[in-house]
């Protein structure tokens, strides 16, 4: 086992299953590169919580790879695309913090759970077991909302570069590693962003096709 994983999931029959068909060969080449593990799951980590009420499955897996004991644990949403392959995503942990970007957006300012990093501490394995325990979340902003509620009542949660999670319209910067699609119209529309920047960065990178889809069972 590395001392370091990226996390990648989302639900089955959704539209978003194919951004990472779309992505994972070229994010499991990246992870073998900087000698990462790559959990890819298609799943549902929480069959018993509400899929309609956020995205509670990547807190699970968060909290299982913590368990787990890597050392650096990576969180990033279907919805992005690593695309500086020289830049190691643990250069993003801080000790004994959990880091985010910060959005400025009209709807509200806040740190963005789509790109996480993670250094496995028991002051962030405590907040991530608190952040999963706040399920049932209030309406607006789903488990978005109740990370950032935490964060503002801890010192956990820390504001790293934009670079980490550079999200179109939003906070793109010339020096990105991760770049976001996160709210770029319907999954559709993204979809078809990535596509396109896929083919433009990446010319020779493929989907990977759907009969071979890896779900990890951890």
């Amino acid at each position: 086992m590395n001392n370091a994983v990226l996390i990648q999931q989302i639900y089955p029959n959704t539209p978003g299953v194919k951004m990472l068909e779309l992505t994972r060969m070229h994010h499991q080449a990246y992870c073998d590169k900087f000698a990462m593990d790559y959990w890819c799951e298609i799943s549902n980590p929480l069959p018993s919580y509400d899929v309609m009420l956020g995205s509670w499955g990547k807190i699970e897996l968060i909290r299982r790879a913590l368990d787990t004991q890597y050392q650096s644990v990576v969180w990033l949403d279907a919805d992005t695309l690593i695309v500086d392959l020289q830049t190691n995503l643990r250069d993003a942990i801080q000790p004994d913090k959990i880091g985010a970007c910060w959005h400025r957006i009209p709807q509200l300012n806040h740190w963005n759970v789509g790109a996480l990093y993670i250094d496995n501490t028991p002051n962030t394995r405590a907040f991530i077991d608190e952040w999963l325990a706040s399920y049932p979340p209030k309406p607006q902003w789903l488990e978005q909302g109740e990370f950032n509620r935490l964060a503002r009542e801890s010192r956990t949660v820390v504001t790293i570069s934009d670079k980490w999670n550079a999200t179109l319209d939003v906070s793109m910067v010339p020096d990105a590693v991760v770049l976001g699609f996160h709210g770029q119209s319907n999954t559709e529309y993204r979809y078809n962003l990535m596509q396109k920047t896929m083919d433009q960065l990446f010319p020779t990178q493929k989907a990977a096709p759907r009969e071979v889809r890896e779900v990890v069972q951890v």
